[in-house]
């Protein structure tokens, strides 16, 4: 049986897969931009985890691979983990957010503690 707290979880899950997949990289405008961080910051003050998995990957993977550096640092500062990994391949965001070419999010995951050490297992 789900409980409120799992409905919320779908809910965040909802919204990061809006504004993060490859198809909306950027938000449509301040207003959006404003809806977003306003549900976003109203289910943090609820206990909304961050951490889980859509599929393989958790939100702050999806972010940080789709170069978006507003989210990734939202994520960061509201608890999602900075060396969190998928599920088979074992990436952590850091990795994901290289492997795409997206320098500016590695380099603020690396000044958040992201462990440079951590090897994926492919």
């Amino acid at each position: 049986m789900k409980s409120a707290t799992d409905d919320k979880v779908d809910i965040i899950v909802i919204i990061m897969h809006f504004y993060c997949n490859e198809i909306h990289l950027t938000f449509q405008g301040d207003k959006e931009r404003e809806k977003c961080f306003k549900i976003l910051n109203a289910l943090v003050k609820h206990n909304v985890k961050l951490e889980k998995f859509l599929g393989n990957e958790k939100p702050l993977h999806l972010v940080a691979s789709a170069g978006h550096k507003e989210l990734t640092c939202w994520l960061v500062d509201n608890g999602a983990d900075v060396d969190g990994r998928t599920k088979t391949t074992g990436a952590t965001p850091a990795m994901l957010a290289a492997k795409f070419g997206h320098a500016e999010i590695v380099a603020e995951l690396l000044l958040r503690a992201s462990d440079l050490k951590k090897q994926d297992v492919s």
